[in-house]
């Protein structure tokens, strides 16, 4: 609004008044005085303080005033201005980093061609007579620099508040940042403040009054409660998983073996080793090798450090758990909250106290399951055609892969509907089937090809309709098995190359 003051000059019937006009295009100055004044810092005192005195009003009103008359003199005082504010923003800039200076000096000469053109017009303009002209040339040009300056300035914060959460992202996520978090939440709900320990190995232990925590979270108690019988059958059909003891345990021999090797390959004899016992290991998760490109690149190489180290702090939080702990019941109660197809909403009390600011991420994940239960019920159904057709019970979807590549393509499609589904699971099942059994080849070419392809669809849509509605008997089973899926991925981790140590049915498969 204030820049547009400053255009309003433009206009013919502004032309009359050249000081109204000029007081009127000092408010902008001054406003970008204002906000120079907010960014100068100590470090840069001097050069700031002459920045900013260039633009008082008594070195810019006596321009402004014989910009019609003098616009080669006005042009000279007013460039130097914005010129020096300019150069401002420029080393502010450049104390926080990461900015482009080319790009920035490209904008910088490209404002300045267009002001000293503009100036150019108004001196000849002036020299003329035409004043009026003179005047709209100038104010063309002024408008211009204002505005480059107040966008300048826009990025730059901008980038600095950027730079500034990016400083503060290690502490957040540090031990000091889930304090500060678990202090805030504690006072939102009127919690008592936590108490906190440290063990042995220096992991902090937080200790919470369950009765107070019951009674000021009454949405996550009751989330919990209901996840309860979901984890005991979790429980009694997974193997038992190993203890964070039998964890730690398990890395001790690992990097005593590690040890061994090494010293047998410098020529020394590696000490004996107890055998490692068998656990569960995450296979997307795992530290990988940093490529040699990344290794040359040094912006390539913290990019993917950063990536690294983030993927060995989820492997080390996702450890396996058995469902019957506390944070087993957790994992089991989010995949229930995952697989629920009602969106949860923090306003009308349908969402745990403990993830009111993950509603979004919440029904992000939401979105997802019900994609893959989709793809799911398309697949079962697919199969059971197949097999139907062939008469044949270990007959399978040919191209499997490509068929889930398929359904994830049209799931994505916002216009897809079941009978599109239906349409690509019946020519699936068609090129699957395409050698029938000598009765039903017979029935085929008795009957009309485009008449049986439209029961197939038909059949199909009829499948999926049940198979997708979660308040029928075979979408609620289809729903439930697939959560139990979620949650058995969410307790072991993913990519289960083998399950944990004896126990109760150790040798089942999950």
């Amino acid at each position: 609004a204030a820049v547009a003051a400053v255009a309003d000059v433009d206009e013919p019937e502004r032309d009359a008044g050249a000081a109204r006009d000029a007081g009127r295009a000092l408010a902008p100055v001054a406003e970008l005085r204002a906000e120079l004044r907010s960014l100068a810092s100590a470090r840069t005192v001097k050069e700031d303080a002459a920045a900013i005195d260039a633009l008082r009003d008594d070195a810019i009103a006596p321009a402004l005033r014989s910009a019609a008359r003098h616009p080669t003199t006005a042009g000279d005082v007013l460039g130097g201005a914005m010129r020096g504010a300019v150069a401002m923003i420029r080393r502010h800039e450049s104390q926080r980093g990461g900015h482009d200076e080319r790009a920035a000096d490209a904008r910088a000469e490209e404002v300045e061609r267009s002001t000293a053109a503009e100036t150019a017009a108004a001196a000849s303009h002036s020299k003329n007579g035409d004043y009026p002209r003179a005047a709209r040339a100038m104010a063309r040009a002024m408008t211009r620099s204002l505005r480059f300056c107040f966008a300048e300035l826009a990025r730059v914060r901008h980038e600095g508040a950027n730079a500034a959460l990016a400083a503060l992202a290690p502490l957040a996520m540090g031990a000091e940042g889930a304090r500060w978090a678990r202090h805030r939440f504690a006072t939102r709900h009127r919690l008592p403040e936590p108490a906190s320990s440290f063990d042995a190995d220096g992991r902090e232990k937080v200790e919470v009054d369950a009765r107070a925590a019951s009674a000021a979270l009454p949405v996550t108690c009751a989330w919990l409660a209901a996840a309860i019988p979901l984890a005991h059958r979790a429980d009694a059909s997974l193997p038992r998983m190993p203890s964070a003891e039998e964890w730690r345990r398990a890395d001790a021999i690992c990097q005593s073996q590690n040890a061994g090797q090494n010293a047998g390959q410098n020529g020394r004899p590696a000490s004996p080793s107890a055998s490692t016992p068998a656990f569960i290991r995450s296979g997307r998760v795992h530290a990988r090798r940093i490529p040699p490109h990344a290794e040359r690149d040094g912006e390539e190489r913290r990019r993917l450090a950063k990536r690294l180290g983030a993927a060995d702090a989820l492997r080390r939080a996702w450890a396996p758990i058995d469902a019957s702990t506390p944070e087993g019941c957790v994992r089991v109660a989010l995949a229930s909250s995952i697989a629920d197809p009602n969106p949860h909403d923090p306003h009308r009390k349908t969402l745990p106290e403990t993830l009111e600011f993950d509603a979004e991420r919440l029904a992000t994940l939401q979105n997802e399951f019900q994609r893959i239960a989709v793809s799911a019920a398309c697949v079962k159904i697919a199969r059971a055609l197949v097999r139907a057709e062939t008469q044949a019970r270990d007959a399978e979807i040919a191209d499997l892969a490509d068929f889930r590549r398929r359904l994830d393509v049209l799931l994505a499609d916002p216009t897809v509907r079941v009978p599109d589904l239906a349409a690509e699971i019946a020519a699936r099942v068609a090129r699957s089937a395409r050698s029938p059994p000598p009765a039903l080849a017979a029935d085929a070419r008795r009957t009309n090809v485009t008449e049986a392809r439209a029961v197939d669809v038909a059949a199909a849509e009829t499948e999926l309709r049940g198979l997708t509605d979660p308040s029928a008997p075979g979408g609620a089973a289809l729903l439930d098995a697939v959560r139990a899926a979620l949650a058995t991925r969410l307790l072991v981790g993913p990519d289960i190359a083998a399950l944990a140590t004896g126990g109760r049915g150790a040798g089942a498969a999950a």
